[in-house]
């Protein structure tokens, strides 16, 4: 579930992942259990937290913000699915700053080869 995907993201934060990205995303999660989570890749090593709701996560004005159901978004963490193409063929929604989201499916990309 979501739960385990997003435990395998603390793996991906570390300070060469923020240099790499420099970039804040909201994602929020639809369907059964709606959630919001702001991802932020841009201080540090990097920070995961989940939010309130839509609101607040577009309240933080991220670079980039997500919109994809839960089973599409740990498919993407897990690397069984390409943000990109779930990009294309509407599974998910991107607004914001496409280059930081490209980055940030080159590093899930990269996660995927660690796992």
């Amino acid at each position: 579930g979501l739960d385990a995907a997003i435990a395998k993201l603390g793996g991906m934060f570390d300070e060469s992942a923020v240099k790499s990205v420099k970039a804040t995303f909201v994602a929020i999660i639809t369907g059964d259990s709606p959630s919001t989570c702001l991802i932020n890749l841009k201080d540090g090593s990097g920070s995961y937290k989940k939010l309130d709701s839509a609101e607040e996560g577009t309240a933080l004005k991220p670079n980039v913000q997500f919109t994809v159901t839960e089973e599409n978004f740990v498919k993407m963490l897990g690397g069984k699915m390409n943000a990109t193409q779930a990009f294309m063929t509407g599974k998910l929604k991107v607004k914001g700053d496409m280059g930081a989201a490209m980055k940030f499916d080159a590093l899930l990309q990269k996660l995927k080869a660690k796992l």
